[in-house]
């Protein structure tokens, strides 16, 4: 067998399981209400940058943090009248149907905190909070140097390196310290406290979830009455592909051996 004729390309480090995880990578739409936000902040940018290539808007801003930092900071201090708006761009230029989606799914892209699947895994998030505070507290500890006195003239500073633990193993042991806990140390009655606390919670969330959904779709319904696509192009989407996008991966080709 022998190689195909010679791409100018360049093979990728990345490794895809699926074709899908692979498309979504080449997906670079905006997935959630900041990354729209985000991305329209970019835009603007955009037009007062002679140097900044349209294609390549979208890596660009990737690959600076500290842009993104800023931008996250300045839409965590938006008025919720302003972040609605924002909302309703989203679902207007993105096609996405909101009523055809899940509480969990509508809630990640409007970046609402969802409450948790039961009362038990409530009390599992508190507990791994508790798990991994203590759990790096003691692996600081043992990264401390230590002192050791050799005779009466020399000291030897040394540290301790100890492997982490596999973050696997750990999740499992903290998996089965919490399950212990809650089956042999968390009374009846404190049980009914937590599911009295996560029947709130889901009572809020869906409030709120509620409350958002009318505002969206009363915004939503404002824009089509403005006829926003024709007036506004700065908040379009559009499907950006870098200028070497199209090299990151190349399947190998092989000639039949004659």
């Amino acid at each position: 067998m022998r190689a195909s004729y010679v791409l100018k390309a360049q093979l990728s480090r990345i490794f895809y399981g699926s074709q899908g995880s692979f498309e979504r990578q080449l997906n670079n739409l905006p997935t959630t209400a900041f990354q729209y936000y985000y991305w329209c902040k970019l835009k603007e940018l955009c037009k007062y940058s002679k140097d900044f290539m349209n294609e390549d808007l979208i890596s660009c801003g990737q690959q600076s943090n500290t842009f993104r930092r800023y931008i996250r900071k300045e839409w965590d201090l938006l008025s919720a009248s302003k972040k609605r708006l924002y909302y309703a761009f989203f679902f207007h230029f993105t096609k996405i149907d909101y009523r055809s989606l899940k509480k969990c799914e509508l809630a990640r892209i409007l970046e609402i905190p969802t409450p948790a699947i039961s009362e038990y895994m409530l009390f599992r998030n508190k507990f791994k909070h508790k798990y991994d505070t203590i759990w790096f507290q003691e692996g600081k500890d043992r990264s401390k140097k230590r002192s050791i006195m050799a005779g009466h003239a020399i000291s030897i500073s040394i540290h301790e390196k100890e492997s982490s633990l596999n973050l696997t193993k750990r999740f499992q042991k903290m998996c089965r310290e919490c399950r212990y806990v809650w089956n042999k140390k968390i009374s009846d009655d404190q049980k009914d406290e937590i599911r009295i606390k996560w029947e709130l919670q889901k009572q809020q969330f869906d409030l709120q979830l509620a409350r958002e959904l009318e505002a969206l779709s009363f915004n939503l319904n404002r824009l089509l009455k403005m006829n926003i696509d024709a007036r506004v192009e700065s908040l379009q989407i559009e499907r950006h592909r870098t200028a070497t996008m199209g090299n990151v991966i190349v399947p190998y080709g092989f000639h039949k051996k004659k």
